[in-house]
């Protein structure tokens, strides 16, 4: 009676672990990802981009462990065919993930070298709404976000004040974070460009590098996702509403 009670306890144990280790490195996921964006203008091979599959692989990871732990191995012992499953399933999931970190070639080990390279000069002291008027200016007339690898760091030491304080100011008066922040200066002035007859037969990796995006390809998914189209589609759009 006493083994079933520990038996029992052991696999409730188990599988409260597995639910804190799942909830807690998915935290641990989406906490980078939004220091990354809070830092980095560039998003691409910094992210973490497979976020939804590594979650789901975490999830069916642990809820394999789950059922086979309330099975329990002697099921499995009496035949080796049997054995075979919980091995391939696992072998498969741990494969998956693996891959996954295989793939991520941006660690918290760069943003953190990263984020202390900064040695930031004298600081000049700003309330909230001259340190906006600072930043828009920087933005709207200097255009520094068309430097595709630029960091809050770079634009903290332009406006020389705390990294800290432009990216608050960044996320609750604009509410973004400061890479959808620069991107959104990026789309404004691509909708421009896209616009200009003159350009016209300019291709679309001209203008993804000249407003500061690090490939065609991320400004594609960026303009889809702020315009609701692409690009190429947008420019259509409007050569066919103004006849040309």
């Amino acid at each position: 009676q006493i083994q079933k009670w520990v038996i029992l306890t052991s696999r409730l144990v188990f599988a409260i672990q597995v639910v804190f280790f799942l909830i807690h490195g998915r935290n641990l996921v989406l906490r980078y990802n939004k220091r990354i964006a809070n830092f980095y203008s560039n998003l691409e091979s910094k992210t973490i981009v497979w976020v939804k599959f590594l979650l789901y692989s975490f999830v069916a990871t642990s809820a394999m462990s789950m059922v086979f732990n309330f099975i329990g191995r002697g099921v499995f012992m009496e035949s080796t065919w049997l054995l075979l499953i919980p091995s391939f399933i696992f072998s498969l999931l741990l494969f998956l993930i693996g891959l996954q970190g295989y793939m991520q070639n941006h660690t918290v080990i760069d943003l953190d070298r990263d984020e202390g390279g900064s040695h930031p000069g004298e600081q000049k002291k700003y309330n909230s709404e001259q340190l906006r008027e600072k930043l828009v200016e920087l933005f709207a007339r200097k255009q520094i976000y068309r430097q595709p690898e630029l960091k809050i760091t770079e634009v903290s030491q332009f406006l020389a004040t705390n990294r800290s304080y432009v990216s608050s100011l960044i996320n609750t008066e604009f509410s973004c974070s400061f890479s959808e922040f620069v991107n959104g200066y990026r789309i404004i002035e691509a909708k421009k460009l896209l616009a200009e007859s003159s350009i016209e037969h300019y291709s679309l990796n001209y203008i993804s590098e000249t407003v500061g995006f690090g490939s065609v390809g991320t400004f594609i998914r960026v303009f889809r996702e702020s315009e609701g189209v692409t690009p190429g589609k947008y420019r259509e759009e409007i050569k066919m509403r103004e006849g040309r």
